[in-house]
């Protein structure tokens, strides 16, 4: 196993986990502990989300690790989607992740983006106002296609919903414009944060609004 794979597995098993936690007790680091857990964690969340809650529990249990926690109640709302646990608990952990990026602003993450996405495409309405806020005050500054196509996308929704019909399509329009990219503008990393798929409801809803 190389330097960095004990930490990236991408199957568990309990030995798998055995063997993980043995390798993370000799890590004398509580930052590195943290870290490592998150990690692994991330590698988990889609194909074990059971193991991954897991390890994020444990991660949250240890003494406090600022630059980590944004990140591990993000991966915790993802977790929370893939479990089919209750619209409360994943909009709670989406608010966590946003309050600490707020505490600790050195470190941000798409929580903005996924959060917003989980309120369009679970049409939860009472969460559109929000959301727009969220948006206002942390996609400010994205330049990658993803991140455009996301951020212009769930506001092109929200505005369909609330009437705003000129609005939306002016939204779906630059949205779509940025899934047409097949370059990031980067020199050396062209195909970095393009949009790969759009197979989604969230794809088809935005092709709507953009030519109704």
């Amino acid at each position: 196993m190389g330097r960095e794979d004990w930490y990236r597995n991408t199957t568990w098993s309990d030995a798998t986990e055995k063997d993980f936690f043995e390798r993370l007790g000799r890590s004398r680091q509580n930052a590195s502990k943290v870290q490592y857990l998150r990690i692994q964690a991330l590698y988990l969340q889609d194909t074990h989300p059971d193991a991954a809650n897991r390890l994020l529990d444990t991660m949250l249990a240890l003494p406090f690790e600022q630059s980590q926690i944004a990140s591990a109640y993000l991966q915790k709302a993802e977790v929370a989607i893939r479990l089919g646990r209750p619209h409360e608990d994943i909009v709670s952990f989406f608010r966590k992740s946003i309050l600490q990026q707020r505490v600790f602003p050195q470190v941000r993450t798409i929580v903005h983006r996924r959060f917003g996405r989980y309120a369009v495409e679970n049409a939860h309405k009472e969460l559109y106002d929000e959301i727009l806020g969220i948006l206002s005050e942390y996609a400010d500054g994205e330049m990658l296609p993803i991140e455009l196509y996301e951020t212009n996308g769930v506001r092109a929704i929200i505005c369909e919903e609330k009437g705003l019909i000129k609005e939306a399509r002016q939204y779906a329009a630059v949205a779509l414009q940025q899934a047409a990219k097949t370059e990031s503008g980067f020199r050396y990393h062209k195909a970095f944060g393009i949009v790969e798929e759009r197979s989604s409801v969230f794809d088809q809803t935005l092709e709507k609004i953009a030519w109704r």
